[in-house]
């Protein structure tokens, strides 16, 4: 596990909103050093989206629009959702 990585999807995950920051800490503490290489990429993409698409994805449950973001958003923070 690339450590120097880990601290900086870590610091990647501060927002500009406090619900974001909430979400994405506790995603960094339960699941972050237990994605793959190939997991850590998609997440790495995903944080470089805007607050709006994060928070519309991850918070509102809008539809994901991007394919290589869907199964990964469903996963890790919608797991219940069909």
């Amino acid at each position: 596990m690339d450590k120097g990585r880990i601290n900086k999807l870590r610091w990647s995950c501060r927002r500009s909103s406090l619900e974001l920051d909430v979400l994405l800490e506790e995603f960094c503490q339960h699941q972050l050093e237990t994605l793959s290489s190939s997991e850590l990429d998609v997440f790495e993409a995903l944080l470089q989206l805007p607050d709006k698409t994060l928070t519309d994805w991850l918070l509102y449950h809008h539809p994901v629009s991007e394919t290589r973001f869907h199964d990964f958003v469903k996963q890790y923070f919608h797991p219940a959702s069909e």
